[in-house]
């Protein structure tokens, strides 16, 4: 097609699913490469092959390794490399490898703003905010964009696909968030009279704290020792009012993104149904 041979001999290059082995269109063992950047920021599936060994298959996971990857990508965007390779007490390993790393990150940049769109939003706070607001709008007031200050096109594109991402059988279930109205009657009835304690302080010292992912942490942790307990039943006693189970994602960021009236509301019905 070219006109003349290949650089260097190429094995068969195939892209397998984890779990699942090579993809196959006849077992349906297949995602196709339009529904996976419906998923994905092109620069994260781009990092993906272009981190990859020319004669080694690549394992696509739409689930949390995908996550772990979007990662890896921006902490790569992050770094200065170049800065990195100026240091003369590299071992010849350690620079092939940061000479690997800045050509992949080269060749994953689908255009000048992606890197710095990437470092701005991370890939796990979009997730966290397109599950906590319905809205988009409400996406952009959390990230302090407005008129004056819109979201780019590329972090638009994005907060489209991780709400595609979020809403397919893909997205990881330990990312998912479900904040729930209803009591959880069920769950309610296994707490212990200490449990009970516990939820009342930490009612009690979130509606008096400022509304941010730090002091919300301390408050969670604080409503348990108080009383000489492991934060641990703090953030069992929240998982189960919010969200209707014993455990999730990072519960301070989560609850940071809430309506406060509504989360301290949630919090009072289940202690008037415990009491």
């Amino acid at each position: 097609m070219f006109g003349y041979d290949a650089p260097q001999p190429l094995v068969y290059e195939w892209i397998s699913l984890k779990g699942k082995g090579a993809m196959s269109s006849s077992t349906g063992n297949t995602i196709g490469p339009m529904e996976a950047l419906d998923l994905v920021p092109p620069e994260i599936l781009r990092f993906l092959i272009a981190g990859s060994k020319p004669n080694k298959a690549i394992e696509f996971d739409a689930g949390m390794s995908l996550v772990n990857l979007a990662d890896d990508y921006e902490r790569s965007c992050a770094r200065n490399i170049a800065a990195e390779l100026d240091d003369e007490t590299l071992s010849r390993r350690r620079k092939v490898q940061l000479e690997d790393l800045m050509g992949a990150v080269r060749l994953s940049s689908v255009g000048h703003n992606s890197s710095t769109d990437s470092s701005n939003v991370s890939f796990r706070h979009l997730a966290l905010l397109a599950q906590t607001k319905t809205d988009d709008s409400q996406v952009w007031q959390s990230l302090s964009m407005d008129e004056n200050n819109p979201p780019s096109s590329v972090l638009i594109d994005r907060l489209k696909k991780m709400r595609t991402w979020i809403n397919s059988p893909h997205f990881p279930d330990e990312m998912r968030i479900k904040i729930i109205d209803e009591i959880p009657l069920e769950l309610l009835g296994e707490l212990s009279d200490d449990d009970v304690l516990v939820l009342a302080n930490l009612t009690r010292m979130l509606d008096d704290c400022k509304w941010d992912v730090d002091a919300i942490a301390t408050c969670i942790v604080e409503s348990a020792k108080t009383i000489e307990k492991s934060p641990r039943i703090a953030y069992t006693v929240a998982y189960t009012c919010l969200m209707g189970t014993k455990k999730g994602p990072k519960l301070a960021p989560i609850i940071a993104e809430l309506d406060k009236p509504k989360v301290i509301r949630q919090f009072e019905r289940c202690l008037d149904y415990l009491n």
